[in-house]
């Protein structure tokens, strides 16, 4: 395969990929290269790979179609792919991985013109040491960018033996790309908008969207509950979950300036001491909706996974927390969905015996 002009190439084809990215692309007409893990799962896309988008009053079902799929053991067709492409974006976790770099190497240093690297990511710093590690494999003809991207969409996924790939997905969520790192205009205008504060729009999101998700998770399924809808349902954890939005909002109000998206920018107005509180209602209001969609059918055990990295001082949970502290604000609902938390990290088979035995205090 020699690549496709124009295309943008997407290296990692799980939900956030197809759905948050690929079928977005697909749709602002920019063919899209999907690159798969394994052979099998590339024959699985290339027969196509529903997607059922919607909410509470009513959804549609799409079959979303690459323009090719390849397989990422297949080395020299992803750089063949990636040396013609319009832009390339990693929605793959754990960036910091020598194969993922050497994929992106194998093709970069075929080009003689500048791309942007776009990756997927809730960490400030995430794309400049995929960056550096690419760096150290080799000098490329040029100078290459990459810059994060902040998905905001929530998608599900479920594989059924007869109708294959399913994913469960709201409507569409712009893609915010940190606008100082890229070499210019990313194709197609749908999925992408910018931003000046890349880390500020991290920060935003998880003392709010992600906080009040994992109160929802960890919460719920403390009290039992094994879906996101049914857990909402129940007034004891929505309380948790609406407490935690509205102290993650009181402290970014109090440390953060005020955010607004137009169009393909999004602009920063000026710190709200105030708490600008009809404006956080309806936010507030917006998260618990779309936590509960009812086309989601999401678990809190998919929502909840990972609870040793959801509690990191730097995550969903505690970053809020101290933010919230630190400017002399209230924590209570998230000390509980902390806790909450730590009772899931004790219960997950794949923690070891000594973070088992742990104080909340000492997960902390």
């Amino acid at each position: 395969m020699n690549g496709q002009p124009g295309a943008a190439v997407v290296i990692g084809a799980g939900s956030v990929g197809i759905a948050a990215v690929a079928a977005p692309l697909t749709a602002a007409s920019v063919p899209v290269v999907l690159v798969s893990h394994s052979p099998a799962a590339a024959r699985c896309l290339q027969a196509g790979v529903r997607i059922v988008e919607g909410d509470a009053g009513g959804a549609s079902t799409t079959t979303f179609r690459p323009a090719a799929v390849l397989c990422s053991d297949d080395v020299d067709a992803v750089g063949a792919a990636i040396a013609a492409a319009a832009c390339v974006v990693v929605a793959v976790p754990g960036v910091e991985d020598l194969s993922l770099a050497r994929l992106l190497w194998s093709g970069l240093r075929r080009r003689e013109t500048p791309v942007d690297v776009i990756v997927c990511t809730n960490v400030p710093d995430e794309a400049r040491r995929l960056a550096d590690l690419v760096g150290r494999l080799g000098p490329t003809p040029v100078g290459h960018r990459f810059a994060g991207a902040l998905v905001d969409q929530i998608v599900t996924c479920r594989m059924k033996p007869v109708r294959g790939l399913t994913l469960r997905s709201e409507g569409p969520r712009r893609l915010v790309v940190d606008g100082a790192a890229l070499h210019g205009s990313l194709p197609g205008d749908s999925p992408w908008a910018s931003t000046g504060d890349f880390a500020g729009e991290i920060t935003r999101k998880l003392c709010t969207f992600s906080a009040g998700h994992a109160a929802a998770a960890y919460v719920g399924g403390l009290r039992g509950h094994r879906r996101v809808e049914a857990a909402l349902r129940d007034p004891e954890v929505e309380l948790v979950v609406r407490e935690a939005i509205r102290e993650g909002q009181a402290a970014l109000s109090a440390t953060h300036p005020v955010v607004v998206t137009t169009g393909p920018t999004v602009a920063l107005l000026r710190r709200d001491p105030l708490g600008g509180s009809s404006r956080h209602t309806a936010e507030l209001d917006e998260l618990v909706a779309r936590y509960a969609n009812p086309v989601l059918r999401d678990t809190v055990a998919r929502v909840g996974r990972d609870p040793r990295r959801k509690l990191a001082r730097t995550d969903r949970i505690c970053r809020p927390a101290l933010l919230a502290l630190e400017s002399g604000g209230a924590a209570y609902a998230l000390a509980v969905t902390a806790a909450a938390a730590s009772v899931a990290l004790r219960a997950d088979p794949t923690t070891p015996p000594e973070l088992r035995r742990a104080s909340v205090g000492e997960l902390l």
